[in-house]
């Protein structure tokens, strides 16, 4: 029985076609190759789920002035975030004013004083949500198709009437036949 089963498995093949195309991503791909195959996008799965993305209340647009942006990779910039420069300064607080008796009761405290501001960009090549959604689309289709074919090379029907185990048992008990 496991000699038709490994047999049957050396032969069974089918092609994966994703859903969303007629043609083949591949062909003749044996059921042991597809069981593997699915087992690896299973994790690619994975590890596309656990790609960061931009922040989406950053704003981040792809940055044309960037050298890489040029070349085709994805460097995106973010709106720009002005902010207030402080200064740490001592200013007096009179807590009650001086008295012809007593002297002006007063506290020094910090406070902070803006002084200027400053502009934040921040750059990136992470990808966008959309992008990981797409990704995450097509590697579901493919897992898909790798199922499907799979199932389909398990259909694979062995019509052998080879039994090799009778040869075998043959081979080990030949001294008892002439016995």
């Amino acid at each position: 029985m496991a000699f038709q089963v490994d047999l049957a498995n050396t032969k069974a093949t089918a092609d994966v076609i994703p859903e969303d195309g007629d043609e083949p991503l591949l062909r003749n791909i044996p059921a042991t190759t597809l069981l593997q195959l699915e087992k690896r996008v299973v994790e690619w799965k994975a590890m596309i789920a656990d790609i960061p993305t931009l922040d989406p209340a950053k704003g981040f647009e792809v940055d044309p002035n960037h050298r890489e942006a040029k070349q085709g990779k994805g460097i995106y910039k973010a709106r720009e975030v002005k902010k207030p420069r402080t200064r740490k300064v001592k200013e007096i607080i009179t807590l009650s004013p001086a008295t012809d008796k007593f002297a002006a009761n007063v506290q020094v405290y910090d406070a902070d004083k803006t002084i200027g501001q400053t502009q934040e960009t921040e750059w990136s090549s992470m990808i966008t949500p959309a992008l990981k959604a797409d990704l995450l689309d097509r590697v579901e289709t493919l897992f898909r198709a790798v199922t499907k074919a799979r199932a389909k090379a398990n259909e694979y029907s062995l019509e052998s009437k080879e039994k090799i185990g009778s040869t075998l048992l043959e081979y080990v008990f030949q001294p008892l036949l002439g016995a």
